[in-house]
């Protein structure tokens, strides 16, 4: 028993000293982003990069989104389930569905991230009251107003606000058109009265915005424009046609 044992022994100890030593790599977590050297595993992305389901990217320009899976989005926009939404061009996550939704209303631009209201909108009705000398629409300017007969002017219509020409959303949401069947928009009364006379010099009286898909406008001007003057009425003219708000559907 003791020979078996040496010889045992002995035969143990010269294979230990013969054997050659295995190196092997163990599992990384994430392989594509690693290479085996020497045993060992090494990063294989380039320098500032960082490593996301295996995919090297570069965390300046791209984020990792992890809600589903991994994956790669621009820094600028959000993680949706898979899908990369664009906020700069005003959409979000739906978080039910994953899909990207517009966030916008159908009346509003996106600029810069942020939904903008339409440069016409606002419908309100309008009602004014105008007194003036009376004149002739055909008169130019430097004619001299009549100083026996009043215009009153009476108008009521709809129209909405306008914000001016550099408003970046070029939409409209005046939501106004004409009424139907026709009413007139203003009427004319013709006073027999003193007039303080005066010379004609024509100038913008009200400027109506209306439509739906765009934004119109027309102007009714005025001249001689006095102080009221109600004295014997005797004629009417109906003008223009009127405008009245809500006909757009607008959401």
């Amino acid at each position: 028993m003791k020979t078996k044992s040496l010889a045992f022994t002995l035969t143990c100890l010269l294979l230990s000293c013969f054997a050659v030593p295995v190196l092997a790599c163990c599992p990384p977590p994430q392989p594509p982003c690693y290479r085996c050297e020497g045993g060992v595993w090494v990063w294989n992305c380039g320098a500032g990069q960082n490593c996301c389901g295996g995919t090297c990217y570069n965390p300046a320009t791209q984020k990792c989104c992890t809600d589903s899976g991994s994956y790669l989005c621009s820094s600028d926009q959000t993680c949706c389930k898979g899908n990369c939404c664009n906020p700069s061009l005003c959409y979000d996550c739906n978080s039910t569905t994953g899909e990207c939704e517009y966030r916008c209303k159908n009346r509003q631009c996106c600029i810069n991230g942020n939904c903008v209201d339409p440069m016409c909108d606002n419908c309100h009705t309008l009602n004014e009251t105008l007194w003036e000398c009376s004149h002739w629409v055909s008169d130019p300017d430097g004619t001299p107003c009549s100083t026996i007969e009043c215009i009153q002017n009476v108008m009521f219509t709809a129209s909405c606000s306008y914000k001016g020409d550099d408003w970046p959303c070029d939409k409209s949401r005046c939501d106004t058109l004409t009424v139907s069947p026709w009413e007139p928009e203003w009427v004319q009364i013709i006073h027999a009265s003193p007039c303080p006379g005066g010379i004609v010099h024509w100038d913008v009286w009200v400027e109506i915005y209306w439509g739906c898909a765009a934004c119109s406008s027309y102007q009714n001007t005025k001249a001689c424009e006095t102080n009221p003057c109600f004295f014997a009425p005797f004629q009417n003219y109906e003008r223009g046609s009127r405008n009245e708000c809500g006909t757009c559907g607008y959401w």
